[in-house]
């Protein structure tokens, strides 16, 4: 699948490949380096629901693997961390 990020001036738009949670996207925001920073799901592909680990913990349908939901735990984060090594990549392309 693809994580994309993509910069116009000091706007940053992340595409995630599926229902984000959003406090995956929130964590996004806050590491991003661009003040305004934007993150769309089911970008140029669909592997379901995306959870972070505490949704996990607490269960729910979204955290069940079938075709809603195609990750393991632990995948949302790995996300968030690629969506802003990509962000750091822009970043230092600006300047």
């Amino acid at each position: 699948t693809w994580v994309q990020a993509l910069r116009i001036g000091d706007v940053a738009w992340v595409g995630v490949p599926g229902e984000y949670f959003t406090k995956l996207g929130v964590e996004i925001k806050r590491r991003s380096p661009f003040r305004y920073t934007y993150v769309a799901g089911v970008a140029n592909d669909y592997i379901g629901y995306i959870p972070d680990a505490t949704a996990y913990e607490l269960g729910g349908y979204q955290t069940w693997t079938g075709f809603h939901s195609l990750v393991e735990k632990g995948t949302g984060e790995r996300i968030a961390g690629v969506a802003v090594e990509l962000l750091d990549e822009l970043n230092k392309e600006a300047k």
